[in-house]
Parts: C-alpha cells; sequence; structure tokens
C-alpha cells in the first residue's frame, strides 16, 4: 500500500480552512457584541464596533503583517558582506529553487547571539520573508542550517503563514475587545 500526498491539494484546504477561521471568528465577533448589546439594550451598538475592530484588524495584518513583525523583533535585511549571510541567501536561493518556488523568499536577520531560531512570515509565496537570528546562523553548520531553512519554506510553500498571520491578527482583534471591556 503506498501513500501519496497532493500538496496542491493540501495547499487548497489550507486556504479553505484559513476561510473558514476568519468566518467563524467574524461570527463569533457578532454574537459577543450582539450579547453585549441585548445586555445593555442598545442594539447594534456594539455589535458594530466589534465586527469593525475584526475587520480593521484583518485588513491591516494582511496588508501590513509582514512588516509590523520584522520591525517588532527588529530585523534587518541580510547582509551580502557578511559570510554566514551569503551562506544563507545562497541556502535559501538552492532549496526555493528545490521547491518550486517562483522567487526565494526575501531575507532578514535579527542580531541576537543568544538564541537560535527562525520563522517565515508573509502574506503568499511573492511576498514571503525567511528570518534568522545570528544565533543560528554561528551555531549550525551549511547542513542543519539547510534543514531550518527547509522547514521554513514549507511553511511558505503549505500557505501555513497565511493562516499564522490570520491567527495573529484575529488574537490582536480580541486584545483589543478585551480591553475596552
Amino acid at each position: 500500500m503506498s501513500f501519496t500526498v497532493d500538496f496542491y491539494e493540501e495547499s487548497r484546504k489550507n486556504v479553505r480552512k484559513t476561510i473558514v477561521l476568519v468566518m467563524v471568528f467574524l461570527a463569533l465577533m457578532i454574537a459577543f457584541g450582539l450579547i453585549i448589546d441585548l445586555i445593555f439594550g442598545i442594539l447594534p451598538v456594539f455589535t458594530f464596533v466589534f465586527l469593525a475592530i475584526a475587520l480593521v484588524q484583518t485588513l491591516i495584518s494582511l496588508s501590513s503583517g509582514k512588516d509590523i513583525v520584522l520591525k517588532s523583533v527588529k530585523a534587518r535585511e541580510a547582509r551580502t558582506d557578511d559570510p554566514e549571510e551569503r551562506q544563507l541567501r545562497n541556502i535559501v536561493d538552492e532549496l526555493s529553487l528545490a521547491a518550486g518556488m517562483a522567487k526565494p523568499p526575501e531575507i532578514y536577520v535579527i542580531d541576537d547571539d543568544s538564541v537560535i531560531n527562525a520563522f517565515a512570515t508573509g502574506r503568499k509565496q511573492e511576498n514571503s520573508v525567511v528570518c534568522v537570528t545570528t544565533g543560528l546562523l554561528k551555531s549550525l553548520d551549511r547542513e542543519e542550517t539547510s534543514g531550518v531553512i527547509g522547514h521554513e519554506l514549507s511553511h511558505i510553500v503549505n500557505r501555513d503563514i497565511l493562516l499564522m498571520t490570520l491567527i495573529s491578527a484575529l488574537l490582536g482583534a480580541v486584545v483589543i475587545v478585551q480591553s475596552l471591556a
């Protein structure tokens, strides 16, 4: 018995799950707004406020989420004059080509030698970013770094970055609504 994975179908499933997640979240925000409006007898004030917060937070996250994340971790673009960062660029280029990506993601670095970490962010493949710490570059050899980058590229190819961007936006909306209460 052989087992094969249709990655295109998996990608479509991820998009469908993301849409369902956003719709469920919006429905919950409307429901919470309606409950508060009914309790205070001011229908539909809170419903519209909660829905507006959710929509604005989602739109901001989709349009600027990558930039917000990179700024929040103080990431900078990888330098071409640094040998470790140049090797990182080569690894990302090679693995992006092997993964069938139209273009490699942008590469950012966080200046932190105490942590070995990496992440991918962005809305879709065309505007994606791979970010690593200097601790990762200094501590791992080329093969280990390739494994980490391959993992991050799989998040990009499978559109996990879209899901995480939306989850972050939705969590942000919940925090905003909670702070209003």
